[in-house]
């Protein structure tokens, strides 16, 4: 076989083994804790859905709210399919208008990934770095 098709072979493979999970749905935890407090816990079974449109991953923002008349603070969170990517991974936003708030925005490319706050790797990134390793190889022999 000469290098050209050995090339084509092989994309050719890590396409049909890749793909086919990356064109299903995206799979999230949907929930806010201000209509359902389970959504605050970590039995979140009931919550999983399967994301409607293009999703790009999964979302979790934890919101902490205080009225700037009040002394306690609110804290709520909600799971979401991400339609648009702010790139995986947490940040923290803060912010005021009658109130202070600070949120931790945390999303991650994978079913059901919107537990916590540790992203985790979606499979379209492993195809990618697969691919690109494949391609380095065979390009030094």
């Amino acid at each position: 076989m000469t290098f050209s098709n050995d090339y084509h072979l092989w994309i050719t493979i890590l396409l049909f083994l890749y793909l086919p999970s990356e064109l299903l749905a995206f799979k999230c935890y949907i929930c806010n804790s201000y209509t359902d407090a389970q959504c605050m816990g970590n039995d979140l079974e009931k919550f999983k859905m399967e994301c409607k449109g293009a999703a790009v991953g999964c979302r979790k923002i934890h919101f902490f709210v205080k009225y700037t008349d009040q002394d306690n603070t609110e804290e709520r969170i909600e799971r979401q399919c991400a339609k648009t990517s702010q790139g995986y991974g947490c940040k923290q936003v803060f912010g005021t208008n009658g109130k202070r708030f600070k949120s931790l925005n945390c999303e991650c490319g994978s079913d059901v990934c919107n537990t916590g706050t540790t992203p985790r790797l979606s499979c379209c990134f492993l195809m990618l770095s697969t691919l690109a390793s494949l391609l380095f190889h065979l390009k030094s022999d």
